[in-house]
């Protein structure tokens, strides 16, 4: 996986960007809003999200089994150990299947 991007990582509200920052060496941010509403993004579940900066080249499949043993962690933005059969992306124009 790229340095360049940021992974979201669905979290709840604990100690997690702490392991991920000390022991794996990632750059880790709680994602905000941008416009409309003041704080963090916290989804219906009450997870808070986390947006993780990859310091170093990482395997997907490495970066997932990583981030999901961490206690607390409940998603990745990553999909690398059981893959997607079926991509759908929207936009304010279309809807693709991919």
């Amino acid at each position: 996986m790229a340095k360049e991007f940021a992974v979201p990582e669905f979290s709840l509200p604990h100690e997690e960007k702490k392991k991920l920052e000390e022991e794996y060496g990632f750059k880790v941010g709680l994602r905000t809003a941008l416009k409309g509403k003041n704080g963090p993004i916290v989804t219906d579940n009450g997870n808070f999200i986390l947006d993780v900066k990859l310091t170093k080249e990482i395997k997907p499949e490495e970066f997932e089994i990583k981030v999901k043993s961490i206690p607390g962690v409940v998603e990745t933005g990553v999909f690398a150990l059981k893959r997607p059969w079926k991509i759908i992306v929207a936009t304010s124009k279309e809807i693709n299947i991919i």
